[in-house]
C-alpha cells in the first residue's frame, strides 16, 4: 500500500498527478489464504486519465515490475514497520467479538504467542514474500482489470443477471 500510494517526488502518484491523469490510488489486500492473495489496486482517473487509461495502467504495471526487479527500498520497509508498530501500540480498543472475527482468519499464519499482535506488525523476513507478490502482480495477464465509467457504456454488451448492470469484456492487448 505504501509503495503505490507514496506521494514523494518522482513517485508513481506524483508523476500521474502531475500529468493530470489521476486523482488518487488506493491498494489493499482484499483476501488472503495460505495459497493465494487478492490484491486490489484502485486508480481514480481524472477525465484526461480516463481517455488515457491504458497509459495509466501501463505505468502502474511498469512501476510494479520495477519494484519486483529492483526490490523495495529498505527505508520503505522500515517506514511500514514503524507505521504498523504505531498503529498497533495506539490502536483504539475494539469489541471482543469484532476483534476475534477479524483475527481468527489470520491464526494459521502465526504461532500461538503471536495470535494477538501478529497481523498488526511486519516482521523481518517478509521481504522475500513481498518480492514474490510484486512479481505476481507486475504481470497484467495475471490480473483482472476493470474500467468503470459511463463513457464506456455503449460498448457494454453483457448484462449482469441479478442487478441488470450492463458491462463488457475484452482481452488486454500488448499495450
Amino acid at each position: 500500500r505504501l509503495l503505490l500510494q507514496n506521494r514523494a517526488p518522482n513517485s508513481l502518484v506524483s508523476k500521474l498527478k502531475a500529468d493530470g491523469l489521476i486523482n488518487g490510488i488506493d491498494a489493499a489486500v482484499e483476501e488472503q489464504t495460505r495459497s493465494f492473495m487478492l490484491l486490489e489496486v484502485s486508480v481514480e482517473l481524472s477525465e484526461s486519465g480516463l481517455a488515457r487509461w491504458r497509459e495509466v495502467g501501463s505505468q502502474v504495471f511498469g512501476y510494479l515490475r520495477l519494484l519486483s526487479q529492483q526490490g523495495v527500498p529498505p527505508h520503505v520497509i522500515a517506514d511500514a514497520r514503524a507505521i504498523n508498530e504505531l498503529n498497533y501500540r495506539y490502536a483504539e480498543a475494539s469489541e471482543a467479538q469484532s476483534f476475534v472475527t477479524s483475527a481468527s482468519g489470520q491464526l494459521p499464519y502465526y504461532s500461538p504467542e503471536l495470535w494477538v499482535e501478529g497481523p498488526a506488525r511486519l516482521y523481518a523476513g517478509g521481504e522475500e514474500a513481498l518480492r514474490y507478490l510484486l512479481q505476481a502482480t507486475a504481470d497484467p495477464y495475471s490480473c483482472f482489470v476493470t474500467l468503470t465509467s459511463k463513457s464506456v457504456a455503449s460498448s457494454a454488451s453483457l448484462t449482469e443477471p441479478i442487478y441488470g448492470t450492463r458491462y463488457g469484456r475484452r482481452p488486454i492487448g500488448a499495450e
